[in-house]
């Protein structure tokens, strides 16, 4: 596995986080990334395997939420209308933390209600789908 180095976890040091990413997170409260956030993001971003654990709290869910965006984003997939990632939640609980109707980290990176990322028309039509 490819060995990448992220000198800080600021915004700035992560060229491929768009600025109205870091603009909703800042928003929220989220001044920078978590070294769950930092050590995940690139090995995430490129497409390869990760398998990470820390503690409750920790930012964990941010960490696999954020690079897919930007992948997405970057590829120019979200609001494709096609499913480009598919998240599975181990238990309903995970599951409801990363559902676009709560208060999870996809929500702080941008905007459900946008037809364009996610529609209610069901999994043929949203960019990505969230299951247990």
């Amino acid at each position: 596995m490819k060995n990448y180095t992220t000198s800080d976890g600021e915004f700035t040091s992560f060229p491929e986080i768009q600025a109205t990413s870091a603009q909703q997170m800042i928003a929220r409260g989220i001044k920078a990334l978590f070294p769950i956030q930092q050590h995940s993001f690139y090995p995430i971003f490129n497409r390869e395997d990760v398998i990470a654990r820390d503690l409750t709290g920790s930012g964990k869910t941010l960490a696999f939420c954020l690079p897919v965006t930007e992948y997405l984003r970057k590829k120019n997939l979200l609001g494709s209308r096609r499913i480009q990632a598919i998240i599975l939640g181990p238990t309903r609980e995970l599951a409801i933390q990363v559902s676009p109707h709560s208060q999870s980290p996809f929500s702080t990176i941008f905007d459900w209600s946008d037809p364009q990322i996610r529609s209610d028309g069901g999994a043929n039509n949203a960019t990505i789908q969230i299951a247990n």
